[in-house]
């Protein structure tokens, strides 16, 4: 039997729409990865909004490169909304 790869935090998360557009991404390059969303029904959302929406394992030899995969997005999304303010 294969012995499954551990899987280390790589990077906390700030939204659900970061984590869908980086999961997304990683998937397309198929990267293995989870993502983990702080939300607990019993504490109805007060617990992601004190410590963030959540983070992502992967293996630890592919944390540079998520890291950087995640700063690009980032990017993007700053830039995407400077133009949107732009045009206003």
């Amino acid at each position: 039997m294969a012995k499954k790869k551990q899987y280390v935090k790589i990077l906390d998360l700030e939204n659900e729409f970061e984590a869908g557009l980086l999961s997304r991404e990683l998937e397309e390059l198929d990267i293995p990865h989870e993502i983990h969303s702080l939300h607990d029904q019993a504490f109805d959302g007060l617990y992601q909004m004190l410590h963030g929406w959540g983070f992502v394992t992967a293996p630890p030899e592919k944390a540079e490169e998520i890291k950087s995969i995640y700063q690009d997005l980032l990017e993007d999304i700053a830039s995407e909304k400077d133009e949107e303010e732009q045009d206003e």
